[in-house]
């Protein structure tokens, strides 16, 4: 929750990068479906800014919202 995202970004579980997910897309804020992520995937694009970030690793899906905004529904 309020997140400070600089433009680029991955996901990762541990500081070595032995497990990290990235899309290599632009993230839609807001959107309802979320984006899918890839291991090792690509850097993530969004608009600067303090977003509420969720992330399921079951699904390997990232939600991207404004502050404040509703959990996504699974």
């Amino acid at each position: 929750k309020s997140a400070k995202l600089t433009g680029e970004f991955k996901v990762r579980a541990d500081e070595a990068w032995t497990q990290n997910y990235g899309s290599g897309n632009t993230i839609t804020v807001n959107a309802s479906a979320g984006t899918q992520m890839y291991s090792n995937g690509g850097n993530c694009n969004v608009a600067s800014g303090t977003y509420d970030v969720y992330f399921d690793l079951d699904t390997l899906k990232i939600w991207v919202k404004t502050v404040g905004s509703d959990a996504p529904a699974k």
